[in-house]
């Protein structure tokens, strides 16, 4: 069996142990029901002493107490807090009640709920205190203190039983069924037979189900078992299934390894076929590069000589010299065009002196003229002054022909520029008509002689100039110069043009020789790309003249052979990975023997159950027998008792309560049975309150330490069965504490009036 299945076991188990604590302990409590001091004194046990709400509801550090062992009365007015000193004794003990709907939390506006008990033992005067912050810390306090508080009870037993109020009596509607809650209270332990009862019924119910979450019952464990039975059978079959896809598999390792190589051997030459086109791609390129650069290498040869042959043209007449020769011309010429130069210049330095002693010779002579003749000089100066009057005259008329007709502004600029030229003359003749001094004939000779004597040094100058150029051309005919050029300067003019039709032949052959080699080096790399493109083509195995569309062609083929291979191999290592699966699956699994440990756990499994079944059979008939023993013994002492405080309240008009069905029923004087819902609101009262009295005082040992709170539960007697009432819970106050909360004064003088040593308070 499973951990699993032994948890469920030891689960579903678990009540049957309690069930037959349960029946003993029914046993030893058929005369439970006797009060507990029948000469009428208080309850001596552990009692509750004070309530402290440190914060509850609308109360911050209120005291209630204290409280005294028997009956206490606690009286106060609408509002004064009774209501909520009991919620807050069941908050303490059993947690604070939680805020559903318009229910009432008691939570206090600026705080939290906290509060303490105060608890006394009267027989040595000890004090204990629980407390409850939080529900979720829990009750808080000494363990034996806790256990004395509520350790035997739990919630609902305290409502039902313990915390009365006017609506609670109108049923027993809060216990699953009157009969557990008899048992309860009735039989001293701390699960209810009846509830044990149900939980074996349920647990046997388990066993016999058909859910599926009910993995231990007997028809789920069967089919489970028929399950395991035809998987067992199919076991062969599919070994004889697995050898075949054995041998399918080896076959299909070969052929993949067969495929795999076909496949490495094509991607080789997939490769090869792109790095081809690569390569073609990039040879094609430069073949068309090297094609255009040949055919502009030409065009640039054939241009080259042409220009070379309209250059040459024109240097036709030109006589060719070497570089050496035009070297040693050149030096001769320079020299002679030095010597050429410098009897130009010695010439030209004696013009300059004859003519400025020429005219300083006539300026003399002049001179002396005007000093003879000054009536002249006198009528010579007339004319400047007229010209200026005319250069004034035109000027005004071409500034008025100018503002007046804006068109005529040519014929005022060309007055302007006529005003100019008389002021120009004017001036000039003004220096001409100047006096000059008075010279004598000594100054003139003087200026004279100066004159010839640079006249003659002129002459000799003008002869040197003239035998230096024979000298030139002379020495220009040695060097083989033509007649027509007779200076230096032009020789080397002539030197110059010679130089630069020497100079064009150059550039030409230059030219010629680049745009031939241009056209050789495009036509060997040419052939290198040819021979490279022939080569590479070669090597995939397609002829050196085929074009790039035949390299695609082949490419797309290998692409086609290789995309249904790769489809082929797929399929077969997908083929080859569920063969795997499929007999490593078999391998391990050892599904045969594991099929026969599964049959063999679920009958264990299934003897378990049986087991179980017996012991829960067993249980359930002691706790049926239990219940029933009690039923027929113990029952009857509590429905006893509770007709004798029914007709303790009612002063006789009900004189008994007997059982009927799930629920109690009073009888009346007569004999008569009605069920609570024919009764009156006070009659139906008087009857949960009998029972519960009943209940509380037939199991003496439940919730020792508790107090009964009654809040207000008189209010629908009248005044004779108040009274009875009264005198019912002095009763119980004999065996338990009792805490009535009142907020009417006829009730607490009831009580003092119908019990003595009644504790009354004020709140």
């Amino acid at each position: 069996m499973t951990a699993k299945h032994a948890a469920q076991h030891s689960k579903k188990k678990a009540p049957a142990q309690p069930s037959i604590d349960a029946s003993r302990s029914l046993m030893q409590s058929e005369s439970a029901c006797a009060p507990a001091n029948p000469q009428g004194e208080s309850h001596a046990g552990i009692y509750l002493q004070r309530a402290h709400m440190t914060a509850f509801g609308r109360f911050i550090d209120r005291t209630l107490g204290p409280f005294k062992p028997g009956l206490n009365v606690v009286y106060g007015p609408n509002e004064a807090g009774k209501t909520t000193a009991r919620a807050f004794v069941g908050g303490v003990l059993f947690g604070w009640p939680e805020a559903r709907g318009s229910r009432n939390a008691y939570k206090p506006r600026a705080a939290s709920r906290e509060g303490s008990l105060l608890f006394c033992d009267a027989a040595t005067g000890e004090v204990g205190r629980v407390s409850r912050a939080r529900n979720a810390e829990g009750l808080i306090g000494d363990d034996e203190w806790l256990a004395a508080a509520c350790g035997d009870i739990d919630r609902e037993t305290f409502q039902t039983l313990f915390s009365l109020d006017a609506d609670e009596l109108r049923s027993l509607e809060a216990a699953p069924d009157i009969s557990a809650k008899l048992l309860t209270a009735g039989s001293g332990t701390k699960e209810s037979p009846a509830h044990v009862a149900s939980a074996l019924d349920a647990r046997i119910a388990a066993l016999m189900s058909r859910a599926a979450s009910e993995t231990e019952s007997f028809p789920n464990l069967k089919r489970e078992l028929e399950g395991v039975k035809e998987r067992l059978l199919e076991t062969r079959a599919q070994a004889d299934e697995l050898k075949a896809e054995d041998v399918e598999l080896r076959s299909l390792l070969d052929d993949r390894e067969r495929l795999q190589r076909e496949l490495s051997t094509l991607d080789s030459k997939i490769e090869a076929m792109a790095a081809c086109k690569g390569e073609l791609s990039r040879i094609d390129s430069a073949r068309h590069r090297l094609r255009e650069e040949m055919a502009s290498a030409q065009s640039e040869l054939r241009a080259c000589e042409a220009d070379a042959r309209a250059e040459l043209a024109a240097y036709a007449a030109i006589p060719r010299v070497s570089a050496e020769d035009e070297a040693r011309l050149r030096a001769s010429l320079e020299l002679l065009s030095e010597q050429e130069d410098a009897a130009a210049q010695r010439l030209s330095s004696a013009r300059e002196a004859y003519e400025q002693a020429r005219g300083f010779w006539e300026a003399r002579r002049d001179a002396a003229t005007q000093a003879e003749k000054a009536p002249e000089a006198r009528a010579s100066r007339t004319a400047p002054i007229a010209a200026f009057c005319a250069a004034g005259l035109l000027a005004v008329a071409a500034f008025a022909l100018a503002l007046a007709v804006p068109d005529a502004l040519p014929v005022a600029i060309f007055a302007m520029v006529a005003s100019v030229c008389c002021v120009g003359v004017g001036a000039l003749l003004i220096a001409k008509a100047k006096p000059t001094p008075p010279s004598s004939n000594v100054d003139v000779d003087s200026a004279r002689a100066t004159m010839v004597a640079h006249k003659s040094t002129y002459d000799s100058r003008e002869g040197e100039v003239m035998v230096v150029a024979d000298q030139v051309r002379a020495s220009l005919a040695r060097l083989g110069f033509s007649s027509h050029v007779v200076t230096a300067r032009a020789a080397l003019r002539e030197l110059g043009v010679m130089h630069d039709a020497r100079e064009a032949q150059l550039r030409a052959d230059r030219a010629r020789r680049q745009a031939q080699a241009e056209i050789d080096n495009a036509g060997e790399e040419l052939a290198r790309c040819e021979a490279y493109r022939c080569e590479c083509l070669k090597s995939v195995g397609l002829a050196g003249d085929s074009s790039f569309d035949d390299v695609e062609a082949a490419a797309f083929e290998l692409a086609q052979k290789r995309a249904n291979l790769d489809e082929r191999l797929e399929g077969m290592i997908s083929r080859v990975g569920q063969l795997r699966q499929i007999l490593s699956d078999g391998e391990r699994a050892s599904e045969l023997d594991l099929l026969k440990t599964q049959r063999a756990q679920i009958i264990t499994r299934q003897t378990d159950s049986a087991h179980e079944l017996v012991r829960l059979l067993l249980a359930k008939r002691m706790v049926s027998g239990a219940i029933e023993a009690w039923g027929t013994e113990s029952q009857p002492k509590v429905y006893e008792r509770a007709s004798h405080l029914m007709e303790l309240m009612t002063a006789g008009a009900w004189v008994g309560v007997a059982s009927s069905g799930s629920d109690a029923c009073a009888i009346d004087s007569f004999g008569a049975r009605f069920p609570p819902r024919l009764l009156s609101l006070g009659t139906c009262q008087q009857l949960y309150l009998a029972l519960r009295i009943a209940l509380l005082e037939c199991a003496p040992e439940v919730g020792t330490a508790v107090p009964v709170l009654a809040d207000d539960i008189l209010v629908n007697f009248d005044d004779g069965r108040r009274a009875g009432a009264a005198r019912a819970l002095a009763e119980l106050a004999q065996s338990r504490q009792v805490i009535v909360f009142t907020c009417h004064k006829e009730v607490v003088s009831t009580f003092t009036e119908q019990a003595q040593n009644v504790h009354v308070l004020d709140i």
